[in-house]
């Protein structure tokens, strides 16, 4: 068992054990329900998708956007950002490294990143990564975010939870998520694909999530 693991469960036991100690009176920064977010983001085209009952039973989420937006020329990109007004009492944000090879993706790839959005002063920290599923190749880009701050690791988000929580009574954050296909194996078009529409939906998400 290596030292990171062992800080990194120990950071997890203190959030969670922080979290439940200060759960009376939690302060909830008002969010923007995710019903009014637009479908049309300049170019690019959105319809409503959903998932099973069952998962929503089980992410636990306050609120949500599940959706899939197109541009004429290219393949679409699917959007899925899930709010947790708090994460006390068991609902707690999934990562994504044990959802997706639970649907039968295989990880081939994976970075850590920065994107800069244009409006947006601080870049995003965020991992991209590229999974395979029955011969078809999908290119992921998600972080986490809470009080203002992006984070790619969930092990970072839980000590940020563990921070709110002591300090500023909150538990409050959200899990963004955006894939699209990777036609030809050609990962960098679609990592410029992905880029360019996260450059037209984060600027819009910014107005709907708690700083």
């Amino acid at each position: 068992m290596t030292l990171r693991f062992v800080i990194a469960l120990a950071m997890i036991a203190a959030a969670i054990g922080a979290s439940r100690h200060l759960s009376h009176g939690e302060l909830v920064p008002p969010a923007r329900s995710f019903s009014s977010f637009p479908l049309e983001l300049k170019e690019w085209q959105g319809k409503e998708q959903y998932f099973a009952p069952e998962i929503y039973e089980k992410l636990g989420v306050t609120d949500s956007i599940v959706r899939a937006y197109w541009t004429p020329d290219g393949p679409p990109v699917s959007v899925y950002v899930g709010y947790y007004r708090s994460q006390r009492r068991g609902a707690q944000i999934h990562s994504p490294k044990y959802c997706l090879p639970g649907g039968g993706w295989n990880r081939r790839e994976e970075r850590i990143r920065q994107i800069q959005v244009p409006a947006v002063e601080k870049p995003i920290h965020a991992v991209e990564a590229v999974y395979e599923k029955g011969g078809d190749l999908e290119l992921f880009v998600y972080w986490y975010q809470s009080r203002g701050r992006t984070m790619a690791s969930e092990y970072d988000q839980k000590l940020q939870m563990m921070l709110g929580a002591i300090r500023e009574n909150r538990t409050d954050a959200a899990f963004i998520r955006f894939s699209t296909p990777v036609p030809g194996g050609d990962v960098a078009a679609a990592s410029k694909r992905m880029e360019g529409f996260i450059g037209r939906f984060v600027p819009t998400l910014r107005e709907y999530l708690p700083g």
